[in-house]
Order: C-alpha cells, then sequence, then structure tokens
C-alpha cells in the first residue's frame, strides 16, 4: 500500500519538530487551528489515491499505536465470546447481521461485532480511530479518570493527533472495507443508527487481517504536536463537543443498552432472561452511577469515608469505587441471604445483599441503616447526612422509591447494632473477601 508522508514547510505556524516511529513520519507542531486545519487537508490531498486519511487524539505519544488488546493491564476478548454473539439470534438480529446483504458471512459478523465491542469500551486487537479531527482532539485534550472525562489543566502540556491512512481502496460491503492486510469499518455504516455512540464521536475501526504484530504504525503518515491550551481554545465548550454528547448514557444509546443487558454483573437489568453473552467488565459501564440511588454522581461523591478503605495499594475513596467493587467482585451466592439463594445470578448480583451491603456503607461512611418489608423479606439500605443511598435498589422489582419514606430504621440502641451484624456476620465477612478490600479506622 502506498503511503505519502507530507513536507509542509510552507503551512504557517506548522513547525517540523522531529520524526515519529520507525518509519521516520514528520511531526509538526501546529500553532494555529488553520495550521491544523490546512496540514489535515494536505495529508489527506497528498494521499487521495491510497485510502482515507482517519484520526487519533491522545494526550501523550507513546511512540506507538497498540490496541487496548495488547497491553500489559488487559485480555483481549476472546473468540469464544465472538462466536457465542454470532450464533446468538437475538444478538445477530439487533446488529441486522441477518440482512440478506451480509447473512451467513461469519468473518463479516466477527469484524462487526468487536469491532462495536471496541468502540464500547472492551478489550479487543481492534484500534479506535475517527474521521473528524475535531473528535481526535477532543480525545487528546480530555484525560479519563475515575470513570469520567476531565478537560486537562496543564496547559502546557501537549496533545498528539496521528492522522493514520486505512486501506479502504477495495471493495466496501456495508461499512466495512476490505484491505490487502486489514479490515476498515466505518461504524456508521456498519451498525444500526440505535448505536449513538458511533455518529457521535465519527467512530471507525481498523482490525488486522492477520495479528502478525500488536501495533498499527506502518500507516501513520502525520503527526500533529497541539499544545493543550491552543486545542482547548480551538475546540471552546459547544454541546458536540462534550461528554454527554461523545458519550451518551445507555438510556439514549440503545446499542450500548443491549451490550450491558447482555453482560454479566453490568449493573444493567435484562428483564427478557436472555443468556448473559459477554463476562463480566467486557463492555466498559461508564454510567454505572445509573443503578443505584441516588442516580447522581455528584450526589454521592461529596460522601467521604469515615475510615480506610484500600484494595491491594488503590485507595476507595467515595461509594461508587466501593459499588464497582460490589458489583464485579463482592456480591455472590455466598453472601446471599438463604431465602434467595435459588434467586440469585449474575443477571442481577445484588439480590440478597442489601443487609450486608448497608453494613459495609455505614462502616466505611457512617450514618444509618433502614429497611422497608417487600413481600419475603427486608430490604436494607443507608441515609448519610439526610441522604438516601442504595447500592442494591435493582433486589427490589418494583420502584422502591415511594417506600423509603416509610422505612424504619434498624435498632437505635448498640445491642441492637450488634444483633444485626452478628446475624450478618458471616456473609459479611465472605463480601470483604470476595472484593479483597480492607478497611481500618483513620488515624
Amino acid at each position: 500500500m502506498k503511503l505519502d508522508y507530507p513536507k509542509a514547510t510552507s503551512i504557517d505556524n506548522a513547525i517540523p519538530c522531529g520524526q515519529w516511529g520507525k518509519n521516520n513520519v514528520p511531526i509538526y507542531h501546529l500553532q494555529s487551528a488553520t495550521a491544523l486545519n490546512q496540514l489535515v487537508g494536505y495529508v489527506k490531498f497528498k494521499n487521495g489515491s491510497n485510502g482515507t486519511v482517519l484520526y487519533r487524539g491522545q494526550g501523550k505519544d507513546y511512540n506507538t499505536l497498540s490496541p487496548s488488546g495488547c497491553r500489559e493491564s488487559s485480555i483481549a476478548v476472546s473468540d469464544a465470546i465472538i462466536s457465542a454473539a454470532s450464533s446468538d439470534d437475538s444478538m445477530v438480529n439487533f446488529f441486522q447481521l441477518s440482512d440478506p446483504e451480509i447473512s451467513g458471512w461469519e468473518k463479516y459478523k466477527s469484524v462487526i461485532i468487536k469491532s462495536a465491542l471496541q468502540h464500547y469500551g472492551a478489550s479487543t486487537y481492534c484500534m479506535d480511530f475517527v474521521d473528524n479531527h475535531w473528535c481526535a482532539l477532543w480525545f487528546g485534550l480530555y484525560k479519563f479518570e475515575n470513570g469520567t472525562y476531565d478537560k486537562r489543566t496543564d496547559n502546557d502540556g501537549f496533545l498528539y493527533l496521528y492522522m493514520y491512512l486505512a486501506d479502504t481502496n477495495g471493495s466496501c460491503i456495508r461499512g466495512m472495507y476490505i484491505g490487502e492486510d486489514t479490515y476498515t469499518v466505518d461504524l456508521r455504516k456498519a451498525l444500526p443508527s440505535c448505536f449513538l455512540r458511533p455518529a457521535a464521536q465519527h467512530g471507525w475501526i481498523v482490525r488486522k487481517k492477520e495479528r502478525t504484530t500488536c501495533t498499527y504504525d506502518d500507516n501513520v503518515v502525520c503527526v500533529a504536536k497541539i499544545q493543550v491550551s491552543d486545542a482547548a481554545k480551538w475546540l471552546g465548550e459547544g454541546e458536540l463537543l462534550s461528554q454527554d454528547n461523545f458519550f451518551p448514557n445507555y438510556d439514549i444509546d440503545q446499542g450500548y443498552r443491549v451490550l450491558l443487558q447482555r453482560q454479566k454483573r453490568s449493573g444493567v437489568l435484562c428483564k427478557n432472561k436472555k443468556e448473559q453473552i459477554l463476562p463480566s467488565g467486557t463492555v466498559a459501564n461508564y454510567h454505572r452511577y445509573k443503578g443505584v440511588i441516588p442516580a447522581n454522581p455528584d450526589a454521592v461523591a461529596v460522601i467521604t469515608p469515615i475510615r480506610d478503605i484500600c484494595k491491594g495499594k488503590e485507595a476507595i475513596t467515595n461509594i461508587l469505587d466501593l459499588y464497582r467493587e460490589l458489583l464485579h467482585f463482592g456480591w455472590s451466592k455466598e453472601t446471599c441471604i438463604n431465602s434467595l439463594q435459588s434467586r440469585w445470578s449474575e443477571r442481577n448480583p445484588c439480590i440478597g445483599q442489601s443487609g450486608i451491603t448497608a453494613l459495609l456503607i455505614q462502616n466505611c461512611f457512617g450514618g444509618e441503616i433502614y429497611y422497608f418489608r417487600t413481600s419475603n423479606w427486608n430490604h436494607y439500605f443507608n441515609k448519610i447526612s439526610g441522604e438516601i443511598i442504595d447500592l442494591t435498589c435493582h433486589e427490589v422489582d418494583s420502584n422502591c422509591v415511594s417506600r423509603y419514606e416509610t422505612a424504619s430504621r434498624v435498632g437505635e440502641s448498640e445491642q441492637a447494632q450488634k444483633r444485626f451484624y452478628k446475624s450478618n456476620e458471616v456473609a459479611y465477612k465472605q463480601l470483604l473477601k470476595n472484593c479483597k478490600i480492607r478497611i481500618k479506622r483513620k488515624v
């Protein structure tokens, strides 16, 4: 495949500043929005017959482009999981993979499902790109930490925009371009519009046919280096360039919701009892807070621990981080109350867990424990500084919001508190063991 590297010495405010990677890709420090637009146009013009120029924005330059499945801390989605999804009739229909144009084409199914999972946060050997340089700038300007994207404040720092030449000169079948060595997917053509995130992000995916190497360096034709303060000024604060637009929650993005519903321990219930195809943590749930009460991250972020809570060397500093550990690792059949063990599953792991969870929240964050009676058991929750906290609201089939007002407090006396702990002691200790967390008093 032919690649033409730009020599943009005539572009004002585009300053050559070295070379990138083993192919000596030119790097330009861009100092104006006009320089960015002109360089992007020049690269596309130079490679007009070679393929499609895509973009990737990053906050750091690692001198390579490696997909998430190749990184040390990640485990790529297995072929067995992709095969299970490809064989599931309801998933195939939702992805509209039974259309006559591509029906029965297993490779197409596999690539599209992997591409969708990659775009929604799974670890695969695919690589994410966009075809809009504004979107790429955004991903370099915003830093992902603690489940959210925050704008960088290191104004003198830099972000990097990689211009990647995708091999799109071969056949294109419903959004998938078949190149010499790669499959390139325009997600907006390959996925139905109920998948909203690809449309918001102008999302593309590239997948190598043979994983002989775990990098996508060879097709990078230019790198732009841009100061954080400049990128912030050029992008501004428009709604189309916001986290809520780029990552719509699963009440808005139906494709996102369906993926989470088919995933174990995702925090999103699937009431039609379909099989949980995806293992826990496959698709990143950036809106986990919507599975608890209150469904507002700001309301619980201000509640700070009264004890030190640690998992390994990592401190747990808020209730939502603790909820993540309970959801993915803590709640189990062994920690479920006896009367509900027959109903417990990884589809809804908080079943039978409200008592020990309320104990854990009180132990770590203070406050009081309350309960109301359901048809067969007591449902427990917390009140901290007047705020209702319920991490196991999915335990109750009906809407429980109206029932909080009539709830009773677990005995106020020290003896009553001890009796409540004693009745839950075995399950509580197992819960801590499952989560691998340690709790100790603050000094």
